[in-house]
């Protein structure tokens, strides 16, 4: 339409020219009022022709715009399913070996053996006996680390007791360990993260949560459904002898210490006493580790010679035994 149009004006334009080939005043013979026609035509088509260009643009931007949504939408969804796969962190960093640890060689290498055929592990024993720092050396043991590499999670609960617990902090305190912030979905979340390899999954302090008062047999549950899969591995630390049912478990009991073992815990921080000594003084304590530790800790801390040492360890045993008097 708009090219027919400025034909038209080009081709009166032409014959104007032609009729007056031979006049140097071209512009002067044109009737004025045909050149104000033309002037108006071409605006009017000019007019016309932007009009129909921004319409034409406007399409454009429009699809433009179209496309940009559509690719701000399907952004919006990947974030938001990255945001429900929930704000991936950092997994926890692992413990380290246990700095003093003697005696314990035979357990470590029960555990681990079992753990390799990817058999569950329970570490029971009561509270002080060493059964996390077992676990910490399980974990750091090189055969161990060359079966499960990276995929090795430390859970921790001795930071909470069992009237604070319930399904849903037991869940994020795994999904935590694992990496994850606030899931909206744990239990999905972790499944599927555990799933994805051969993972050692160590559950510290699980009584906590096995004698919680709230969702207890939920969370036994969850630990079976965890379990239950053939590349998960749980290592179990308890003082508890109920554990989850539908998992077998190799059941590992923690001693106290041996008397020798004993005496070089305890001479690993206070080196300076008497063998003889020092056996009297920590049989006092069941050759208890934990307590050995304290004990230890104490003499060096105030700075106590041996004697210091059994005279406070005596006034101790006397205040506690008329305690229970």
């Amino acid at each position: 339409m708009y090219l027919s149009s400025v034909d038209g004006i080009l081709e009166a334009i032409k014959a104007k020219t032609e009729k007056n080939v031979v006049s140097k005043a071209f512009h002067a013979t044109i009737d004025r009022n045909t050149i104000n026609k033309w002037k108006n035509e071409l605006i009017r088509f000019l007019t016309l022709f932007n009009i129909e260009v921004n319409i034409a643009t406007n399409i454009s931007m429009n699809l433009k715009l179209d496309e940009l949504l559509s690719m701000f939408q399907e952004h919006s969804i990947t974030t938001t399913s990255h945001s429900q796969m929930d704000a991936i962190e950092e997994a926890d960093v692992l413990p380290t070996w246990p700095r003093v640890f003697v005696g314990r060689s035979a357990l470590v290498q029960s555990a681990t053996d079992a753990l390799l055929k990817s058999h569950h592990v329970a570490l029971i024993g009561p509270g002080g006996i060493g059964k996390s720092s077992v676990a910490r050396a399980v974990l750091n043991d090189d055969t161990v680390v060359s079966k499960f590499q990276a995929r090795r999670y430390f859970v921790r609960f001795d930071d909470m007791d069992v009237t604070q617990v319930n399904l849903k902090t037991f869940l994020d305190h795994i999904a935590r360990a694992l990496g994850f912030a606030t899931p909206v979905n744990a239990y999905n979340l972790i499944t599927k993260t555990l799933s994805t390899s051969e993972t050692l999954l160590v559950l510290d302090n699980a009584e906590t949560f096995l004698d919680a008062t709230m969702d207890a047999g939920r969370i036994a549950d969850a630990i079976d459904g965890f379990g239950a899969r053939s590349n998960v591995t749980i290592l179990l630390t308890t003082r508890t002898t109920v554990l989850p049912p539908n998992l077998e478990w190799v059941r590992l009991r923690v001693p106290p210490l041996e008397e020798s073992a004993a005496c070089e815990a305890f001479q690993a921080y206070y080196p300076s006493i008497e063998t003889s000594v020092l056996i009297k003084l920590l049989s006092a304590v069941d050759f208890h580790p934990l307590s050995i530790n304290l004990l230890a800790q104490a003499a060096v801390q105030n700075e106590w010679s041996p004697q210091d040492l059994i005279t406070a360890w005596d006034h101790q045993r006397a205040t506690l035994l008329e305690a229970g008097n």
